[in-house]
């Protein structure tokens, strides 16, 4: 929503600077016309198409300050920046580092063998991945899940 916000107020300032540039054009073109008259008549038509554009143009106003802020809101991939906002970036680094410190500790736990048992390696894949955010260990079916944690899906062969 916020970047749909900052998308509207920069094609706000485009229609503004748009309409800047056609009152420019149109007072250019009311100094020449005055050297010919047969142009003048041509010219006052095609003014009369743009006048209302201009006055819509000028009725808008965007914040100064705000426009600053949104134009640097946001990083090229579309999140908000860690540079505009120093406590995002401090955030997302925490995250960072513990999810590694919890892909970590989970590492060193399904090596152990009370755990290492229950695990359905037959796949040979990961022995862990993430999936929707959260992360998954595939147990075999026929093990007891009891105080594992939560069993969210089953496999479609069932072994998982």
């Amino acid at each position: 929503e916020i970047l749909e916000i900052s998308e509207l107020l920069e094609a706000c300032v485009a229609v503004g600077d748009w309409c800047e540039e056609l009152e420019r054009a149109q007072r250019d073109t009311n100094r020449q016309s005055k050297d010919n008259n047969d142009q003048q008549q041509q010219q006052q038509q095609q003014q009369q198409q743009f006048v209302q554009l201009p006055k819509f143009g000028q009725s808008i106003y965007i914040d100064p300050p705000l426009l600053s802020l949104l134009s640097t809101a946001f990083d090229d991939d579309g999140q908000l920046s860690s540079t505009t906002f120093p406590t995002i970036g401090s955030l997302r680094s925490s995250v960072r580092s513990l999810k590694r410190s919890i892909l970590s500790t989970l590492d060193t736990l399904l090596t152990t063998p009370s755990l290492k048992r229950r695990l359905s390696l037959e796949s040979g894949g990961a022995l862990y991945s993430e999936v929707e955010g959260r992360i998954v260990i595939p147990l075999a079916s026929d093990t007891s899940t009891s105080g594992m944690g939560i069993v969210h899906d089953v496999s479609r062969s069932g072994k998982t």
